[in-house]
């Protein structure tokens, strides 16, 4: 009687254990399957992309969903535009680049439903280039004027007047102080003073435009363009710009050295008058010229 439970016993479980051998890899198929599938979605996730053009009666606003490679190719489209430009001398080899990089983005779908690509060229190459009517003698090294203008920048924002671009911002916070957040990538120009590039990072020098409540929390921009008529695309933390402008200037930014330990000692052994003294430092405009948009 025992033999025969035994046997029954040892057929159920080679029975068992077949189901498993079966089962088990139909399971890990599935799950396979499902992470590939996930990670086709992933690939495909869509950005929102905000555009904005400049110049035309009333600000045109749209916006366009990116997938990560088409994202790739803007990216490389504007380095391929300065790499372009960089051998650039004349206003009409400009107007060239500049008429091809618009069709191209029109081939990437970037550009409005309601404006065709002759509309959008002829906005951006609108800029009257006439240094006869500047006196170089008044004019700084690192200025433009009357420019074609081409960026690939983070930390821009579009503040004070329509079509004023500020390169850089300080945030102030009355607990933790301050921190300069210059912008970082090229601005490439063209104009009544000539071919002008900054690249790295600098900060807008025309004017500062403040937000927030500067007792407790605020924010300084710092204004680098100014009359800017074109294109431009924000595509998470990086801003693409492509057309012209009135005025542009930037300082360049210099990081603050590092503290040594000993400073940071001696730092955090200050005493509350000293704290209260360094608290009002974000009043400096840290050299940086120009009028105030309050």
């Amino acid at each position: 009687m025992k033999n025969s439970c035994y046997k029954k016993t040892l057929v159920f479980g080679i029975f068992v254990l077949f189901i498993g051998i079966a089962v088990v890899p139909g399971i890990t198929a599935q799950i396979y399957v499902t992470n590939n599938n996930s990670l086709e979605t992933y690939a495909e996730e869509l950005i929102e992309c905000p555009i904005e053009i400049y110049g035309i009666e009333g600000l045109l606003k749209y916006t366009v969903m990116l997938t990560q490679q088409q994202i790739d190719e803007l990216d490389v489209l504007f380095n391929n535009i300065k790499a372009d430009l960089n051998n650039v001398e004349t206003e009409e080899a400009t107007i060239t680049i500049f008429n091809n990089a618009i069709v191209s983005l029109d081939e990437l779908g970037l550009l409005p439903a309601d404006m065709s690509v002759e509309e959008v060229q002829q906005l951006i190459v609108n800029c009257n280039v006439n240094a006869g009517e500047l006196n170089l003698q008044y004019v700084e090294d690192k200025e433009n004027f009357d420019c074609y203008i081409l960026g690939r920048t983070s930390n821009t924002y579009f503040k004070g007047k329509e079509g004023d671009i500020a390169f850089g911002l300080y945030y102030w916070m009355y607990l933790t102080g301050g921190m300069r957040m210059p912008a970082m990538g090229f601005v490439w120009t063209i104009g009544s003073n000539g071919v002008k590039i900054w690249l790295g990072q600098f900060m807008g020098k025309l004017g500062i435009v403040k937000e927030g409540d500067w007792e407790y929390e605020g924010w300084r921009y710092y204004i680098g363009a100014e009359g800017f008529k074109g294109y431009k695309i924000k595509i998470l933390f990086i801003t693409y710009i492509l057309g012209n402008a009135s005025h542009v200037a930037f300082t360049p930014y210099t990081p603050p050295p590092l503290r040594s330990t000993q400073n940071n000692n001696q730092a955090s052994q200050s005493n509350s008058k000293q704290s209260s003294i360094s608290s009002i430092n974000y009043k400096q405009d840290f050299n940086i010229v120009g009028r105030e948009h309050e």
